[in-house]
């Protein structure tokens, strides 16, 4: 067998191997030289010394959320990884959590959940060669930018060659991104929350800041003009479209009665004051004095079934992209 020339990389010798038969560079030492193969369907390398280190063959799906300190948010993160588990039997699906702080908050009361970092590190020590990371965004705002830095940072030690020895991760998308995407959003929206009746209006407000992501919100708001003729109005409470806004459009399609509900997938705290709170600067309390007859819905998209099944179409079609499922 050519094993080519020996040159040290990190204190260790490199070694050629065969490509033709193998198709990897080995890293190790003259007394134990490392071989990745396909062995009964699973990644395993093999050393002289008989150790074998077996890799997982399934893929692993991760959810990414942002997520909050609330009640219940925990159990609509634990429902999304239950649907994807009935959508994906053969994977192994596992969720993390974006915020620092609501990490933090968590760990003090006890539940001790990982970063998207300590999440995909953690599957590689297990032996995982394959990744999907879902985020469960609604824009591609800030927050997909990080996660994306994050997975493209890991895949520089994807391949054979390296030591991680992964195949890859790969990122799905936001619940808008292409023009499709924002046609299928529109449709789960409607049906979720239903069409307003004559005179009525249902205001979707996203409460946080959408990191650029802005002129989304405008784009799904022409798709819900042509779904529903105007009656489900989009709205922001840290950007445009804000409140002047919507109370224009309200106007104009001449609403009397509107229904206020949360643009997010997992509402924090600070929602319920944005728009149910007693404070002047509260959406139903700004309707309120425009003149309409308000109310809030207790419906939260992140229990949509509509909206999950679009997320795990996000999976399917970006894991049959690269053969990962």
């Amino acid at each position: 067998m050519k094993t080519g020339r020996h040159c040290p990389v990190g204190g260790k010798e490199k070694i050629n191997v065969n490509r033709k038969a193998w198709k990897t560079t080995v890293y190790g030492s003259p007394g134990a030289v490392i071989r990745s193969n396909m062995i009964g369907g699973k990644y395993m390398n093999e050393t002289k010394s008989g150790h074998e280190i077996k890799k997982d063959a399934r893929t692993a799906i991760l959810l990414v959320a942002s997520s909050t300190t609330r009640d219940g948010a925990k159990k609509i993160l634990e429902n999304c990884v239950d649907a994807f588990k009935n959508a994906y039997p053969n994977s192994v699906v596992r969720y993390a959590i974006a915020s620092e702080l609501v990490r933090q908050v968590m760990a003090k009361e006890g539940n001790i959940v990982s970063s998207p970092v300590g999440a995909l590190a953690k599957l590689i020590d297990e032996g995982f060669t394959k990744m999907i990371v879902q985020p469960l965004y609604i824009t591609p705002g800030d927050g997909l930018h990080v996660l994306y830095s994050t997975v493209s940072t890991f895949n520089e030690f994807s391949g054979k060659h390296v030591s991680f020895g992964i195949d890859g991760i790969l990122i799905g998308k936001p619940l808008l991104m292409n023009t499709e995407d924002y046609w299928s959003a529109a449709d789960a929206i409607t049906a979720y929350f239903g069409m307003p009746a004559e005179n009525e209006a249902t205001v979707l407000v996203s409460p946080i800041d959408e990191g650029g992501a802005d002129p989304s919100l405008c784009q799904l708001q022409l798709m819900m003009d042509e779904k529903t003729g105007g009656r489900i109005v989009i709205g922001t409470s840290c950007g445009y479209p804000g409140a002047d806004w919507v109370l224009q459009r309200l106007k104009h399609i001449n609403a009397r009665k509107v229904t206020l509900a949360p643009l997010t997938l997992i509402p924090g705290k600070h929602t319920d004051y944005e728009l149910d709170g007693s404070g002047p600067d509260s959406w139903k309390n700004k309707l309120e004095a425009a003149g309409y007859t308000v109310s809030v819905s207790s419906k939260i998209l992140g229990e949509s079934p509509q909206i999950a099944a679009l997320f795990i179409q996000s999976v399917a079609d970006t894991g049959k992209s690269h053969g990962f499922l």
